[in-house]
């Protein structure tokens, strides 16, 4: 079964918080719920390039990821890159391939683009 892939909505930050801090190196700790997904709120809301995408499957969010386009100037030409962090899969769905699902997501999206460069970042971080 192939995953579903799409934007994440404001309403779908509680359950991308949960994966995340579930499956990644955060620990789980509830007093923090609040205001990071306001953190992603804003991030959403005030950068165009940059959004939440999920992995879903029968309606259900399974895995999410972080992704941000971006512009280089490299050697005097203007390239598009594009990069991809915070990638998680709900500790209940692994080993079902949710993550390559989301990464070839990712490829096939920059593709059709035409981005010039992809990368994996640990940590995608928008820079003010």
């Amino acid at each position: 079964m192939t995953s579903t892939i799409k934007k994440l909505s404001h309403k779908d930050l509680s359950d991308f918080w949960e994966i995340v801090t579930l499956a990644g190196s955060e620990g789980y700790n509830p007093n923090h719920k609040k205001p990071r997904i306001e953190w992603f709120k804003k991030l959403m809301d005030e950068w165009e390039n940059f959004g939440y995408y999920g992995a879903f499957r029968e309606n259900k969010l399974c895995g999410g990821m972080a992704i941000c386009d971006y512009q280089l100037n490299l050697r005097s030409s203007i390239i598009n890159i594009s990069g991809v962090g915070m990638v998680h899969t709900d500790m209940l769905h692994k080993k079902e391939k949710i993550c390559k699902d989301m990464m070839l997501y990712f490829i096939e999206s920059n593709q059709i683009k035409n981005t010039n460069i992809l990368f994996l970042s640990l940590y995608l971080i928008v820079f003010v």
